[in-house]
């Protein structure tokens, strides 16, 4: 059974009233989602089908099951809309398999995105790669240098949006089009050092890790990378990072937009989020709590421009006192990961406009880390369709104390695909009750 806390009893009565609400947590507040009547019924549909299983009706009842997930857990909606994404794009590059795409969202960025280029080709990569590049419906000369660079650069690519999407859904559109099985996001207006992406990616694939981060970041003004700002490093010195690390440690690669990915962990935690605020930190914690390890690359640094003039989406973001938005959502939206005195200062949370995340560095608390393996395992079942396994470690992970709904969910439904009704019916009667309706 699960604790209920104030605010859900009221969740409870309206949803028990038929209200279209989905109980799912961004911003702080509840978000309103047409079709939760639907998601209720296909649970007690699912329930009732556990009690007189028929094979015949059997996928029509597991495409129920995995409805109500997908409408009651944002994540899971996210990755299909990915998934979707990816199959509806006509993909220019046919040529060989590359192991590495570089993907750079570009947005009125003709005075710099050259730099941007160059630093990829200057590499000397000896295995294949390509660039995509994705412009944003750049009102300057942007779109016009990336089409020469398509004519003068081997295995390099590049799209247009129709409107401006901003640079979240930027990159996941260029991941979309991406061919190899690693990701190297570069911004449009940052400078790689000579050898870092070698680096990064032998010591990633060295250590079992999905995530590679910058070590180092320099920091230059405009145009000069001489004009140097100031130099960030990750203190205290790390080199592999989990969710724990990432909430208590100063890595600044872990909010720089520069990083290296395996395609596969983007996928599987639905991409970047597309909401306003710091999307790369956003993004990092995602991938974090869902159990994905990061490297962070001794040695490895690339310049960082700022603007004197603030003109780039995190000042546009400051400005606009939005930047707390997507980490929010993340937090919010895996509240569970942490210890009773964690979820309160979530909820509770008066951090300043834009201050969130420097705020809670420390404060947060994960909970008992061997449930944490055992739900992250499950996940990675969940991931290759390897139910049988995903409901073993979805179990562990309760049984050592990790408890909520969303779980549940997932639970139930390793279950039923596994035709083990009789687990399936109990967890979906215990979320019936969760919500108080009558299941």
């Amino acid at each position: 059974m699960f604790l209920m806390e104030p605010w859900l009893k009221k969740v409870a009565v309206m949803v028990k009233k038929s209200v279209f609400l989905v109980l799912t947590m961004a911003m702080g507040r509840l978000c309103c989602v047409d079709h939760t009547q639907e998601y209720i019924n296909n649970l007690r549909l699912v329930a009732a089908y556990c009690d007189n299983p028929q094979q015949e009706f059997y996928v029509q009842q597991r495409n129920k099951l995995a409805c109500s997930i997908e409408q009651a857990i944002p994540q899971i909606a996210r990755v299909k809309a990915l998934k979707l994404l990816c199959a509806s794009l006509k993909l220019t590059g046919t040529d060989g398999c590359p192991v590495i795409s570089f993907v750079i969202p570009v947005y009125n960025r003709a005075d710099t995105v050259m730099d941007s280029i160059r630093s990829i080709y200057d590499q000397n990569l000896n295995i294949p790669f390509e660039v995509i590049a994705v412009d944003d419906a750049s009102t300057d000369a942007s779109w016009e240098i990336l089409t020469q660079c398509q004519q003068k650069y081997p295995h390099f690519f590049c799209y247009r949006n129709p409107k401006n999407m901003r640079a979240p859904a930027t990159r996941n559109r260029a991941i979309s089009y991406a061919r190899g099985n690693y990701i190297f996001n570069v911004d449009s207006d940052d400078i790689l050092s000579p050898g870092c992406v070698k680096l990064m990616l032998d010591g990633m694939q060295e250590n079992g890790c999905d995530i590679a981060y910058f070590d180092e970041l320099r920091f230059f003004y405009d145009k000069n990378t001489s004009d140097l700002a100031y130099i960030s490093k990750t203190r205290p010195t790390t080199t592999i990072v989990d969710i724990d690390n990432i909430l208590k440690d100063l890595i600044p690669g872990i909010g720089a937009g520069n990083r290296l990915f395996t395609k596969a962990s983007w996928l599987n935690v639905g991409g970047y989020l597309e909401e306003r605020g710091h999307d790369s930190w956003s993004f990092s914690v995602l991938q974090a709590a869902n159990g994905y390890k990061a490297y962070v690359c001794p040695g490895s640094w690339y310049w960082h421009r700022l603007w004197r003039n603030r003109t780039n989406m995190y000042n546009a973001d400051v400005k606009d006192k939005v930047n707390d938005v997507s980490p929010k959502t993340v937090l919010l939206e895996h509240a569970f990961l942490f210890d009773d005195a964690s979820r309160e200062i979530l909820k509770n949370c008066k951090a300043p406009d834009g201050r969130m995340i420097k705020y809670l560095r420390g404060l947060l608390k994960i909970n008992d880390r061997n449930a944490l393996d055992a739900l992250f395992m499950a996940y990675r079942c969940d991931d290759n369709e390897d139910y049988s396994g995903a409901y073993k470690h979805y179990t562990d992970a309760t049984m050592l104390g990790l408890s909520d709904w969303r779980i549940s969910l997932k639970k139930a439904r390793a279950a039923f695909a596994c035709q083990n009704f009789l687990v399936a019916k109990k967890t979906i009667q215990e979320i019936l009750s969760f919500l108080a309706v009558d299941g």
